[in-house]
């Protein structure tokens, strides 16, 4: 039986559509001829960016709260590690079943998972560089590498949810995730209009999408119905926490095109959006809460990992800004728990599952999410056909009427 075989001993006495076993706490006991390459999640990407932004916010907190200890930077040296083992898991699958990844790419909810790839190689970049295991040239030409690969699939992945399907928490981490140089290139000496076309990128696509995405969030349950409603916050926390990383020590932010007053006003902003929209997350988490537990533990967790780290880092920027505020000593405290309990435990199921995962065709992450806006997109465009055109009329006194015809 080869490497490739979707069948498993293991699972014969199993429905086809039966959910696999709960993971153990004991080594792997599966031999290696019953597992395919081809089920490993494209989720994968997203565990490992969330790893991979993880050892960056222990820096950050390291920084901020412990004058650079000496436990804390091993720590973060041990998830470098572990992120990095994450990610190879991917590229096992690359390498072995290159046409799965081919299918991973063409379709929109597992395309929105690949967008974390060249986001862990932008992290990576930027925190071997701050450990000293990379030289800044090579630290530069990989930043360069992976924002390129995102900027060319951006216009892949539009093509493919825009005005085919309602808009889901997944439409943001294509779009939004541009402002990533803004975050990682003013130590590397790209130049300011770069960072700030990244940084200005972003939040366009912030303000396109997010508010049309959480009034979709919000009102229809279907929406971000299992674990993903936790990416509404997303999109503010990335970009605050993106802002104040390429903040200089003085002067104006390279994406404020010399203003000071703009570099004032911009990161309290974007930390008030990001503490509103962290609210709003979680009342619909809440609101989605059977859900969660039916489909735990399932490859939509992934998105909680970089989701916390991308908070939990606003929070502790903000505070570094501001100190003597109570409200952002609790905040950053608070978010920072949350991290700390939620990325390295999620991946941690993550490697547990696994071996399960690689016996059983799983639902990938964001696909129900995508059934359910196709579904809600096709029922709205028939309506509006059957509503007909709207033409606009004025009756004898110079008011205007609609009229279907």
């Amino acid at each position: 039986m080869g490497p490739y075989t979707l069948a498993s001993k293991r699972g014969q006495h199993k429905s086809k559509d039966s959910p696999p076993p709960m993971p153990r706490l004991v080594r792997w006991s599966t031999p290696l001829e019953l597992m395919d390459a081809r089920n490993i999640p494209a989720a994968t990407n997203s565990f490992a960016a969330g790893l991979m932004g993880f050892v960056g916010f222990l820096r950050l907190v390291n920084k901020a709260f412990f004058a650079s200890s000496w436990h804390l930077r091993t720590c973060s040296e041990i998830f470098m590690v572990w992120a990095l083992a994450t990610q190879a898991v991917y590229v096992v699958k690359l390498i072995l079943a290159p046409r799965s990844c081919r299918e991973d790419f063409l379709s929109a909810p597992t395309n929105a998972s690949l967008c974390a790839f060249p986001i862990t190689i932008c992290s990576a970049m930027c925190n071997l560089l701050a450990m000293g295991w990379i030289s800044q040239r090579s630290a530069a030409w990989g930043i360069g590498l992976g924002y390129g690969i995102f900027v060319l699939n951006t216009p892949w992945f539009i093509s493919q949810v825009w005005g085919r399907a309602a808009p889901d928490t997944y439409f943001l981490i294509g779009t939004v995730g541009l402002c990533i140089l803004a975050g990682c290139a003013p130590a590397h000496s790209f130049p300011n209009w770069l960072i700030a076309l990244s940084m200005w990128g972003g939040l366009a696509a912030a303000a396109l999408l997010l508010p049309r995405v959480t009034r979709r969030v919000l009102r229809d349950v279907s929406a971000s119905a299992g674990p993903s409603g936790v990416l509404l916050q997303l999109t503010p926390s990335w970009l605050c926490s993106s802002w104040y990383a390429g903040l200089p020590a003085e002067g104006s932010h390279p994406a404020a095109f010399g203003s000071e007053r703009l570099t004032a006003l911009m990161g309290p902003l974007l930390f008030a959006l990001h503490v509103g929209w962290v609210l709003l997350s979680a009342y619909c988490i809440w609101q989605r809460r059977k859900a969660m537990r039916e489909s735990w533990f399932s490859p939509g967790f992934a998105g909680w990992t970089g989701t916390t780290e991308a908070s939990a880092s606003a929070a502790v920027y903000f505070y570094m800004q501001y100190p003597n505020s109570e409200f952002c000593v609790w905040w950053a405290a608070v978010m920072s728990c949350i991290a700390v309990v939620t990325v390295p435990l999620f991946n941690f199921m993550y490697f547990r599952s696994l071996e399960d995962w690689l016996q059983y065709q799983q639902m990938s992450a964001f696909v129900q999410d995508h059934q359910a806006g196709l579904v809600r997109f096709q029922a709205h465009q028939s309506q509006r056909k059957r509503e007909g055109p709207r033409v606009n009329k004025r009756d004898s006194s110079g008011r205007v009427k609609i009229q279907m015809d």
